[in-house]
C-alpha cells in the first residue's frame, strides 16, 4: 500500500526555513519542486515521519537484509512468491514512475542535501539530515509489497544511484561525527537523538550491499569507510560479550557484520577486507558473540575471507560448523525452507564455500554434513540441488573422505541419476564428483580420443584453462594469440549434449596450458579438477594473474609453485604483458596441429564430462636401489642437505616421486610438514631434482 504525498512539499519548504543559512537556496528550489506529483491508491494518508528508525514490516529477501527478523519463519514470508495486495495493482509504467521520482530525489535533492551539511563547519545534522538519511534508508523498501520480480531492478538501481553518487563519502563525516563527544543534537524536549540516524545509515549499509556489486565496491573504495567499520566492531566487542551496549550499538554491529557478509561474497572484495583487518575483528565475533545470528553471519563472511593457512582456526573450535549445519538441518524442517531468515540455500552455499579450504574438507565431512547434503540434493529444488552437489564435489577432494563417500552407495546412486538432470549446474556437479571419486584408470584416454575424433599425436595446441568471471580479457588474449598463428584450445561456449571427455582430451593434447588465475579460479572445483589433471599429466603450466591483489594459496599455489606468472590484472599496459607471454611460449603451440577448429565448443570452464585421470606410468630408475648414504649425497649434490631425509632410502625416495603426480596436495603437504622443506626456492628445487631421478 502507498502513501500519498500530497502534504510532503509544504513540510519540507517549512523545514527548510529553520535550517542554516549554510544550505543553498538552489537546494531550496529543488525540494519544492520534487515529487509533487506521486499518487498511490491507498484509503489513508500517512506521510513520511519526522525521523524514526526504518521499520522492520517488509516481507524478507536475504538472511543479510535489516527487515530480518528472528522470528521471520511466517509462512507468507515466501520470498519467490509476491505477496497478496489490497487495491489496485500499479502497472509496470505506473511503477517505474513513481520509481523515477524516488531515484530522482535523491540524486536532485536528498544526496545534495548530504553533501552541504556534511561539508560545512561547524557540522550540523539537523532534522534536514535526518529526514534525507531516513528517506534513502526507506527507498530500499518502498516496493516490496510488488514482489521481488518486480523490485529487484529497482533495489539495482537504487545502489548504483547511491555508489555513482558517492554516497558514503558523505555517510562517513557524519558517522565520525555522531561518535564524537559533545556533538550530539537536540530534537524536541531537549532529547538526544544520534541513535536514530545511526542506526539508519547502517540499515542502508546492510540492505544495499545485499542487492548491488556496485555498492559493495563502494564500501571497499571509500577512503576510510571500511576502517571505521571495524574500529566500529573493535570498540563495541566487550560491551557486547557482556551485554552492555545499547540497543542502537547492537543494531549497527549486526548491521555491520551483515554488511560485510554481503561484501566478501563478491570475491573481488576479499583482499580488501583482509587488508584492512575484516577478518581479525569478524574471527572474534565469530568465537566469542553471545547471539546465534552473529556468529553465524560472521562465520559466513569467514567462509569467504579465510586462506588456508587459517583453515586450522576451525580445526581448533568445530561449534562453528555445527551451528552452521544446524541451521540448515532445521531451514530443512521448515515448510518455507528457511530458519530465523537463512534461506536452506544460503546455508548450503557456506558449507560448500568453507569447503574450498582443503584444511575444512574432513572437518565438515566428520560433523556428518553429508547425510544433509544428499537429502538435499534428492529435493525438488534446483537452487538447493546446485549448492548441495557442489559442496559434495568439494568434499570429494580430500582423500580422506574419497575413501568414505566411493564406499557410500547411496551417494554414488544419486549422483548417476544426477548426471541426467535437466539442470546444467546440478548435471555438471554431479559428473565432477563422480570424475572426482572414481578410478577409471587408463579407460579414458580411449573414450576421449574417440569422443573427440582427434588422436593425441595429432594435436598441438595452446589450452587456456580459465573461470567465466574473467571471459572478456580471456577473449582478448586469445585473439593476440590467434593472430600470431598459434593453435588455442578455449572453451567458450556452452552446448548440451556435448561430447563425453573433451575438456581431457584437450588437456591431454595440448603442449602448454596457460593458467587464468584468480580467486574465483581457485574456488571453482571445475578450474581445479582441470588443472590438477593437466599437472598429474605433467603438461607445462603458464599462470596468468587475472584480479589485482590476488595471491594463489591451497591447491593453486602448490600446483603453481614458484612459478613465473604474468600480470593480466590491469595494473600494466595489456600489450607489454602480451609480448612478455608470447616470449614465453615461443613457438609452442605454433604450426603444430592438424587442420582443426581452434576455439573447441563445449561446458564453459566444465569438467562435467571428464572422465577419471590416468595413473602416471612406473617410472624405472637407478635411484630405486639407492641407500641413505646415496641419498644423502644426492642431497648434498642439490644443496638440501636436510637431517629429515637422513634416514630415506631410494625406494622410498622413488615413492615420493609417485605422489608429486598422484597425489600432489598430500606430497607438498608432506614435503612442508614432515620433512621441513618449506621455502618456495627449496620446494622448486627439490621437486625439480626429484622429477629428473
Amino acid at each position: 500500500m502507498y502513501r500519498k504525498y500530497r502534504n510532503i512539499v509544504r513540510i519540507r519548504i517549512l523545514n527548510m526555513q529553520t535550517h542554516s543559512d549554510g544550505i543553498e537556496n538552489t537546494l531550496k528550489e529543488k525540494l519544492s519542486r520534487s515529487i509533487t506529483s506521486i499518487q498511490e491508491e491507498t484509503s489513508e494518508e500517512n506521510p513520511v515521519p519526522d525521523s524514526s528508525e526504518v521499520t522492520n514490516r517488509d516481507e524478507k529477501e536475504s538472511g543479510n537484509d535489516a527487515a530480518n527478523d528472528d522470528d521471520d519463519d511466517a509462512e507468507n514470508n515466501d520470498p519467490d512468491g509476491e505477496p497478496a495486495k489490497k487495491g489496485k495493482k500499479l502497472s509496470d509504467e505506473e511503477l517505474l514512475e513513481i520509481q523515477d521520482k524516488i531515484i530522482e530525489e535523491i540524486v536532485n535533492v536528498r544526496i545534495p542535501l548530504l553533501k552541504e551539511i556534511t561539508s560545512a563547519d561547524p557540522v550540523e545534522l539537523d532534522k534536514h539530515f535526518r529526514n534525507a538519511v531516513l528517506f534513502i534508508a526507506q527507498a530500499y523498501f518502498k516496493f516490496n509489497k510488488h514482489g521481488i520480480l518486480r523490485t529487484r531492478p529497482y533495489k539495482i538501481r537504487l545502489d548504483d544511484t547511491l555508489a555513482s553518487n558517492g554516497l558514503l563519502a558523505y555517510y562517513l563525516k557524519a558517522l565520525h561525527h555522531l561518535k564524537e563527544e559533545g556533538h550530539a543534537y537536540l530534537g524536541e524536549g531537549g532529547a538526544i537523538l544520534q541513535d536514530k540516524p545511526f542506526c539508519n545509515i547502517t540499515k542502508t549499509l546492510i540492505n544495499c550491499s545485499d542487492t548491488g556489486d556496485s555498492f559493495c565496491r563502494h564500501v571497499c573504495e571509500v577512503d576510510g569507510f571500511l576502517d571505521f567499520l571495524v574500529d566500529f566492531l573493535r570498540n563495541h566487542l566487550k560491551g557486547h560479550i557482556e551485554k552492555t551496549n545499547k540497543e542502537s550499538v547492537e543494531t549497527g554491529i549486526r548491521n555491520i557484520v551483515g554488511c560485510l557478509h554481503n561484501v566478501s561474497v563478491r570475491s573481488e572484495n576479499r583482499q580488501v577486507l583482509k587488508d584492512h583487518g575484516v577478518v581479525e575483528i569478524v574471527l572474534e565475533y565469530s568465537e566469542q558473540s553471545p547471539k546465534e545470528r552473529i556468529r553465524l553471519s560472521t562465520l559466513f563472511t569467514l567462509s569467504f575471507t579465510l586462506d588456508e593457512s587459517q583453515s586450522h582456526l576451525f580445526a581448533s573450535n568445530p561449534k562453528q560448523i555445527k551451528l552452521l549445519l544446524s541451521y540448515l538441518s532445521q531451514a530443512m524442517e521448515s515448510k518455507i525452507r528457511r530458519h530465523k531468515g537463512y534461506s536452506a540455500v544460503e546455508l548450503a552455499q557456506a558449507v560448500s564455500q568453507l569447503s574450498i579450504n582443503d584444511g575444512n574438507k574432513k572437518l565438515i565431512f566428520e560433523q556428518d554434513a553429508l547425510p544433509l547434503l544428499l537429502h538435499l540434493a534428492k529435493g525438488n529444488k534446483e537452487n538447493e540441488q546446485i549448492e548441495a552437489t557442489k559442496a559434495i564435489w568439494m568434499l570429494a577432494f580430500d582423500e580422506d573422505n574419497q575413501t568414505k563417500m566411493k564406499n557410500n552407495s547411496e551417494l554414488i546412486e544419486l549422483l548417476e541419476t544426477l548426471k541426467g538432470h535437466n539442470n546444467k549446474e546440478v548435471r555438471n556437479n554431479a559428473k565432477g564428483a563422480l570424475w572426482t571419486l572414481k578410478e577409471k584408470s587408463e579407460q579414458h584416454k580411449i573414450q576421449t580420443e574417440a569422443e573427440s575424433g582427434v588422436k593425441e599425436s595429432e594435436v598441438k595446441h595452446i589450452m587456456i584453462s580459465y573461470n567465466w568471471g574473467h571471459q572478456k580479457l580471456v577473449k582478448r588474449i586469445n585473439q593476440e594469440l590467434k593472430s600470431l598463428g598459434y593453435k588455442i584450445w578455449l572453451d567458450i561456449e556452452q552446448m548440451e549434449g556435448s561430447t563425453l571427455g573433451a575438456m581431457a582430451a584437450a588437456v591431454e593434447g595440448a603442449c602448454v596450458i596457460i593458467v587464468c588465475m584468480s580467486q574465483k579460479y581457485k574456488d571453482s572445483p571445475n578450474c581445479r579438477a582441470e588443472a590438477e589433471y593437466a599437472y598429474n599429466l605433467q603438461k607445462p603450466i603458464v599462470p596468468l594473474l587475472m584480479e589485482k591483489g590476488y595471491r594463489a594459496d591451497g591447491w593453486l599455489g602448490m600446483l603453481l609453485g614458484t612459478k613465473l606468472f604474468f600480470n593480466f590484472s590491469g595494473k600494466y599496459p595489456f600489450e607489454d604483458k602480451m609480448r612478455e607471454l608470447i616470449k614465453e611460449l615461443g613457438n609452442q603451440g605454433k604450426g603444430q596441429s592438424v587442420d582443426q577448429t581452434d576455439v573447441a565448443q563445449s561446458l564453459p570452464m566444465s569438467m562435467s564430462s571428464l572422465p577419471a585421470p590416468s595413473v602416471p606410468k612406473k617410472v624405472e630408475s637407478g635411484a630405486q636401489t639407492w641407500d641413505n648414504a646415496q641419498v644423502k649425497d644426492w642431497l648434498k649434490k642439490i644443496g638440501l642437505e636436510n637431517d629429515n631425509l637422513n634416514n630415506v632410502s631410494g625406494k622410498e625416495l622413488m615413492f615420493l616421486r609417485g605422489l608429486r603426480s598422484e597425489a600432489p596436495e598430500f606430497f607438498f603437504s608432506y614435503l612442508n610438514n614432515k620433512l621441513n622443506i618449506s621455502g618456495l626456492y627449496d620446494l622448486q628445487v627439490f621437486t625439480d631434482a626429484l622429477r629428473q631421478l
